[in-house]
Order: structure tokens, then sequence, then C-alpha cells
């Protein structure tokens, strides 16, 4: 496994590195980096894309490279604001650049403080889910920290909204889980409040 920087890159861009028996790649990316111009190097069949997102607006991206060698992608980002309908179609044009693929896992850790609207906000985005068209099976695991510290008097209210769009609790009182299946998506949608 090759962890990849951008001084990395350019040397394989410009030719000084080879990367002929790559097997496995790992890149750390700002969101918009995925999209940047395709890497001169074929990628392995085995890769995993750690993408962080912290910005309000994610640009819209129309075609993109492909890469028809990999069979295997993770998707593990990082996500610092409220996910919004485009960021769904954006990782589908994403899963779409890898024709080949095996197995797809998304894995969203996003962290947010409570919203009023907590319930509007799941529904939200479990029909943004259902409605977008994904190429190939997804398995995502959606993982939200909810940080309560200015309002531990609304934890019991926090709970019972979750508990009302169908979160069971999951080992604890600060820990809910809710599993649903889409068309080509298997959601395992984690949500945990902590104070500090």
């Amino acid at each position: 496994m090759v962890d990849v920087s951008k001084a990395f890159l350019t040397k394989v861009r410009t030719g000084v590195l080879l990367l002929t028996n790559l097997r496995k790649l790992v890149m750390h990316l700002m969101f918009y980096e995925i999209f940047e111009p395709n890497p001169h190097f074929p990628y392995p069949e085995h890769v995993t894309l750690e993408v962080i997102v912290n910005k309000d607006a994610v640009p819209y991206f129309g075609s993109l490279p492909t890469f028809p060698k990999v069979k295997h992608l993770v998707l593990n980002i990082e996500l610092y604001l409220r996910i919004a309908p485009e960021m769904y179609r954006q990782v589908a044009t994403l899963i779409n650049c890898f024709p080949n693929l095996e197995t797809t896992q998304v894995n969203f850790n996003v962290r947010h403080k409570p919203f009023p609207d907590d319930v509007s906000v799941i529904t939200n985005f479990h029909e943004g889910l259902r409605t977008t068209d994904f190429s190939t099976p997804v398995e995502m695991n959606f993982n939200e920290y909810v940080y309560i510290g200015w309002a531990k008097k609304r934890v019991k209210s926090i709970s019972e909204q979750w508990k009302s769009y169908g979160f069971e609790e999951d080992g604890s009182d600060s820990k809910f889980i809710i599993k649903k299946e889409y068309e080509n998506v298997k959601l395992v949608h984690r949500m945990e409040y902590y104070d500090d």
C-alpha cells in the first residue's frame, strides 16, 4: 500500500516514479481534488479514497475520466457540514467513474450540532438516497456525531425525535441506529450524541 501525497503524484505524473505493480491505493483528498484531472497511471483493483468535505457549496462536475481496472472502492468521507442532496449525486457521479466495480462501500462521518428540524433533515437524507441513481450496489455507513453541549436540556427531545423516525437505541441511551435498504443502497445510519 502506498500513501499518496501531491509530491508523490507529481513524481508519478512526470514519469520519475512508475507504479506498474500497484495493488492497493489509499488517497487522502479534499472533495474537489477527486475531480481534478486524472492521474497518469492506472488505478489498481482496490482503491480507498479518504475525503474531507468542509465547504458549504460543493461544485458540480460534468464529464469525468473512468478507471475500469478498479473493482473494489471504499469512500471514507468526513463531512463538516449538513448533508445536501447534491452530495448524493456527486458521490453517485464519482462511483460512475469506476464502471467495473464489484464492491462499493461509502462511509460518512458527520459532526454537527442538533438542528431544530432533525427529523425533516433525516427524512430528506433518506429520500435523497432512495431517489439517487447509483450505478452499482452500495453499502453505506452514515455515522452522525451530534454535539449537544449547549443543548443538554433537549437531549430527551432529540432522542425522541430520532426514535419517532424509527431509530432504536444501540447499546446505550446516547447511540441510535436504523437500517434501511433502497434499490441499490444498503444503509446503516447511526446517530450518537455527546457533550465533550
